[in-house]
């Protein structure tokens, strides 16, 4: 009997001749790779998956999807926590951008720097470093996301260690190179191509007219694919100092963020790059048990000279224990001032699938109300669905994102071999997510499950604008079909 040779899928010979046959694959184990991230959502095979060298592979690509009116799925490190794209399982093109890692332009007398946007955040960021300069990344997970995984997956370009000083990262970006569902490319912000007769490098956005730049970011990717990004960058701090304040109650603790909250941020012109709150169990976790379990207040100062973290640490100190805090001990302090690498190595943990976020973005008058609200929720969660307490660590974490807006944050940990206790706590992260949003509670990815729920509290007049756009852009709706429910 002879066995019938498998079909490939029906652009898998266009597709091979625009890459090369060993940058395609239909086959079901390839398929399945790409059906899940990071998080406990499922996900389904497309039908095939194709990996791009350059942004002529890319135009390519989409000029045939689009003629064929075949699904794309852009696809970086798949390190959002709630869920791949739909696409259209069995048909739909993984685009995996992972080969354009290349930094095109370091402009250190613009201090800008453009990069294809299948580069991780984090080798981007350490090359920039090795140069003496910083790049606002993702705080994590940092080293497996990619940067238009990123741009895409995260409102506002996703928020950084230093998001207290410059709340999420949208103003540092400069410019997007985007291969539009059409196949025709645009560059946005004052870059090659933005207008005629400008040939130098991207130096700033939104000066040609409409801030067009601002349209793909926390897109999902549902307007086109980013292929270039540019960030303005700026010098590696010389010093920094940690700090860290401990109070009786969430109540104070807040009080006294609230007042931090209202000096205007702009990093190094002021004391504070990075100050968030924590709760007494995950300060004792962070630190190994140094600091007293109690509401802690963790700063970090950054500057170019001794003098100045000199100046900064005494104004901070003036101004916390004024309003009631007491200094920490010197062991969490010192700990702090690597809060950097700390943040960065939790995000590690992250992608081994040992906790996931339950987060809110709100304005600062309602900040303290949906904390509360969290971990209430989160604390009749865990009963109401009879989960043994001592067999999560829940962190809880408020991040102030500049003058009058921030994060909060649970982050439980658990082990993630434990399948009962993994579905138990996915169903409480939706169920959290779910209520939140209808309170008025914004959530932070525009990936899969949150941007759908996200559509779900648009006002009719957003959602029809948004729409409107996608048809405009994306009349066959290939590009990230299934995003915000179009």
């Amino acid at each position: 009997m002879v066995n019938k040779l498998r079909e490939h899928h029906p652009l898998y010979r266009e597709l091979a001749a625009i890459v090369g046959s060993e940058y395609v694959s239909d086959e079901d184990f390839a398929l399945l790779s790409y059906t899940r991230d990071i998080s406990h959502f499922p996900g389904k095979p497309q039908g095939i998956v194709v990996r791009p060298s350059c942004v002529e592979d890319v135009v390519e690509i989409v000029r045939l999807a689009n003629l064929t009116r075949t699904p794309v799925i852009p696809m970086g490190g798949k390190a959002s926590l709630c869920g791949v794209p739909p696409g259209q399982p069995g048909r739909g093109i993984i685009v995996d951008m992972r080969r354009m890692n290349k930094i095109i332009c370091v402009d250190e007398e613009n201090q800008t720097v453009t990069a294809e946007c299948g580069i991780m955040m984090g080798e981007l960021a350490g090359k920039l470093n090795e140069k003496g300069w910083d790049i606002l990344t993702a705080a994590q997970p940092h080293y497996v996301v990619t940067v238009g995984g990123h741009l895409s997956g995260c409102v506002g370009a996703g928020f950084s260690v230093y998001g207290f000083s410059v709340g999420y990262n949208w103003t540092y970006v400069l410019g997007l190179k985007v291969v539009l569902p059409n196949g025709s490319v645009i560059q946005t912000g004052m870059g090659p191509g933005s207008f005629t007769s400008y040939r130098g490098h991207t130096w700033t956005r939104a000066l040609e007219g409409p801030d067009t730049t601002g349209l793909f970011i926390g897109d999902g990717g549902i307007f086109g694919i980013k292929v270039e990004a540019t960030y303005k960058i700026f010098h590696l701090p010389k010093f920094k100092r940690g700090a860290c304040y401990t109070f009786e109650s969430i109540d104070d603790a807040y009080r006294a963020l609230s007042k931090v909250m209202e000096i205007d941020t702009n990093l190094y012109l002021q004391p504070y790059a990075s100050c968030f709150m924590t709760s007494p169990e995950t300060i004792n976790f962070m630190t190994m048990g140094m600091a007293p379990k109690k509401w802690t207040a963790l700063i970090l100062h950054v500057g170019n000279s001794e003098e100045e973290i000199e100046l900064k640490a005494k104004t901070s100190d003036k101004l916390f224990t004024e309003l009631g805090g007491t200094p920490g001990p010197p062991a969490v302090r010192d700990f702090f001032t690597e809060y950097v690498s700390t943040m960065r190595d939790m995000g590690k943990v992250g992608t081994m699938g040992m906790y996931s976020l339950f987060e809110f973005i709100t304005s600062k008058r309602d900040i303290l109300k949906c904390m509360k609200f969290s971990i209430d929720f989160f604390e009749e969660g865990l009963k109401r669905k009879g989960i043994d307490k001592s067999k999560v660590l829940a962190l809880t974490v408020f991040l102030p994102c500049g003058p009058n807006f921030g994060m909060t944050s649970i982050i439980p940990f658990y082990d993630p071999s434990n399948r009962e206790l993994s579905e138990k706590l996915f169903e409480l992260q939706k169920e959290l997510l779910e209520t939140g949003a209808s309170l008025g509670y914004w959530i932070e990815a525009s990936q899969s499950y949150e941007s759908q729920l996200k559509a779900k509290y648009w006002s009719p007049e957003l959602y029809n604008y948004i729409l409107t756009l996608k048809k405009m852009l994306d009349p066959n709706n290939i590009m990230n079909p299934g995003l915000f429910g179009f």
